[in-house]
C-alpha cells in the first residue's frame, strides 16, 4: 500500500512540475505569425533578434524585421532605438491585428544596414501579407500636405498604385516644398503597416516612410496643374473615370438595424458591419442573414455596398450588452456617426 502510495505520489508531481513549467518561448517572428488569434491572447513568451527598421518614438512603438517578416514592438522605456539597429527582443505576444509584441526589454546588440526592401504590390499589402516590412513600389501622387505629428514635421502623400490608394507618411522636413509632386509617378520605399479602425479592422494600407531620400521619381507630369486650363464648376464630372475591380463577396450575421431601401446593420460576433442596400423585403431583428455586395468604407468604418440579402428562418437576436466607462464613450462617438448618416 505504502509503495502504491509513493508511486501515486510521485506521479502526481511530475504532473505538476510540467503543468507548472512555462511555455518554451518563440523564437522567431515565422512562429508567432503563425499563431492563431486563441493562441495569441494567451500571451506566449518570445525572445528573437530582429534589426529596427521604423521607429514612432511618442507612441513607444518600433517596427522591427528578421529575413522577410517583420512585427511591431511596443516598449515604453526604450526610445533611443534608430532604424538599423540590432536588437534582442524578449516579450511576450499580444492578440490583435496586425499581432504585436509587448516588450519587457529591448537590447541593442549592435547596427547595420537596414533590410533589403520587398517589391510589393497594393493586393500584397492590403492583404497584410507584407505588414510591418520594409517594401518598395510605385505609385502616383495625388496630394502632397505637410503635417505636424507630436510637434515633428512630417509630410502626408495620398497615392494611387495599380489597385488602389496609400498614404505615405514621410518624416522630417520637405528638401523641396516648393515641388508638389502632383501626377509625378515615383518610387518610394518605407515599413508598411495597417490603417486600423477602433475595432482593429483595417481600413487602408499606408508606409511609415524614413525621409524623402528614400523617395525616388520616376517621370515627372507632363502638365503643371496650376496652369491648366479652368474647368466651369458645372462640368466637374467630366473628367471623372473609374475602373473599379472590387470582387464581390458574402457576409453573414445576426440583423441589429433595418431602414428598408436604404441600410441594414448586422453583427457576428463582436464584428458589426453597415450594409447600403436597396432592398425593401420585410426583414425581422435578430435573424440571421447573408449578404452579398462589394466591401467599401464609410467614413472610415468598413462596410458593404450594393447589398443583396437573403433571410434564414434562425432567429437568434443580439443581447443588448450593458455600457459604462470607456464602452460609453465609444457609444457617444458612435451615436454621432449613426446620427451624420440621418438615422
Amino acid at each position: 500500500m505504502k509503495g502504491l502510495i509513493a508511486a501515486v505520489s510521485m506521479v502526481l508531481g511530475y504532473v505538476l512540475t510540467a503543468v507548472a513549467e512555462p511555455p518554451a518561448p518563440l523564437t522567431t517572428l515565422h512562429a508567432i505569425h503563425g499563431l492563431s488569434n486563441a493562441q495569441a491572447s494567451l500571451g506566449p513568451p518570445v525572445v528573437f533578434y530582429a534589426t529596427v527598421t521604423y521607429v514612432q518614438r511618442v507612441l513607444g512603438t518600433s517596427f522591427v524585421q528578421d529575413g522577410n517578416v517583420g512585427i511591431q514592438v511596443r516598449e515604453d522605456k526604450n526610445l533611443k532605438l534608430s532604424p538599423g539597429d540590432h536588437v534582442l527582443i524578449k516579450g511576450k505576444v499580444h492578440e490583435g491585428f496586425p499581432s504585436v509584441v509587448i516588450a519587457d526589454s529591448v537590447t541593442v546588440v549592435g547596427h547595420g544596414p537596414l533590410p533589403k526592401p520587398i517589391p510589393a504590390s497594393f493586393d500584397e499589402l492590403n492583404r497584410s501579407e507584407l505588414d510591418s516590412t520594409r517594401v518598395t513600389m510605385r505609385a502616383v501622387v495625388r496630394n502632397k500636405d505637410a503635417k505636424s505629428v507630436f510637434g515633428n514635421a512630417a509630410t502626408l502623400l495620398h497615392m494611387q498604385t495599380d489597385g488602389g490608394t496609400i498614404d505615405a507618411w514621410v518624416d522630417g522636413d520637405d528638401p523641396n516644398p516648393q515641388q508638389d509632386l502632383f501626377d509625378d509617378e515615383i518610387e518610394i520605399t518605407g515599413t508598411s503597416s495597417g490603417k486600423l479602425d477602433g475595432k482593429s479592422h483595417q481600413i487602408g494600407v499606408k508606409l511609415n516612410v524614413l525621409s524623402f531620400a528614400d523617395i525616388r521619381i520616376l517621370k515627372r507630369s507632363r502638365s503643371n496643374p496650376w496652369t491648366l486650363p479652368v474647368t466651369p464648376i458645372d462640368k466637374l464630372l467630366a473628367t471623372y473615370h473609374v475602373t473599379d475591380q472590387t470582387a464581390r463577396i458574402r457576409v453573414q450575421g445576426t440583423i441589429t438595424f433595418y431602414q428598408p431601401g436604404s441600410a441594414l446593420v448586422i453583427q457576428n460576433g463582436d464584428d458589426s458591419l453597415w450594409i447600403t442596400t436597396s432592398t425593401e423585403k420585410p426583414l425581422r431583428i435578430g435573424n440571421r442573414v447573408d449578404v452579398t455586395g462589394f466591401g467599401t468604407l464609410n467614413d472610415n468604418h468598413l462596410a458593404l455596398t450594393s447589398g443583396e440579402v437573403r433571410q434564414s428562418s434562425v432567429y437568434a437576436p443580439i443581447a443588448p450588452q450593458p455600457m459604462h466607462g470607456a464602452n460609453c464613450r465609444t457609444a457617444n462617438i458612435s451615436s454621432t456617426w449613426w446620427r451624420s448618416k440621418g438615422w
